[in-house]
């Protein structure tokens, strides 16, 4: 982590502690920065250790052409577990974040999941590719986000 190399860990008490009080952070700080007159002006030094987080957060999530997001995405598929819904919350927060390439990975692979999932239903197979008519009902919600246009 670059943070490693920019402060000597006296600091340490100003790295977030993960990445919700960093976006936390971040928004509180924007908010000054708009001009809220309620808040303080954050320590110039927590400010750039929270970036650095932020840019190191963003780095990972899309490392590897976001192999871990299509690789937590395909997990996802056929789960009749609480995960589908989670999943599907998360791929549609992140969707503008992600580049078009993943977005069309996931696009077709759903799409072909899709496909097969009517094919069972159709022919009332037990076995469903998209689980439990809930799972389904998760999984079309993301398709919505390429459906809609």
């Amino acid at each position: 982590m670059i943070l490693d190399t920019i402060f000597d860990g006296s600091d340490a008490h100003l790295l977030p502690s993960g990445i919700i009080e960093c976006a936390e952070f971040l928004s509180h700080f924007n908010q000054w920065r708009r001009g809220d007159e309620s808040l303080e002006m954050p320590e110039p030094k927590e400010i750039g250790m929270n970036i650095d987080f932020a840019v190191e957060v963003m780095n990972a999530m899309a490392g590897h052409d976001h192999l871990m997001v299509i690789a937590a995405f395909r997990y996802c598929l056929g789960r009749s577990t609480y995960i589908v819904g989670e999943c599907a919350a998360w791929l549609i927060k992140t969707w503008p974040l992600l580049n078009e390439q993943t977005k069309t990975i996931i696009q077709r692979e759903l799409e072909e999941q899709f496909e097969l999932d009517d094919r069972a239903r159709a022919e009332q197979r037990e076995y469903k590719p998209l689980g439990w008519d809930c799972d389904r009902r998760e999984w079309e919600r993301v398709r919505k986000l390429w459906s809609a246009s």
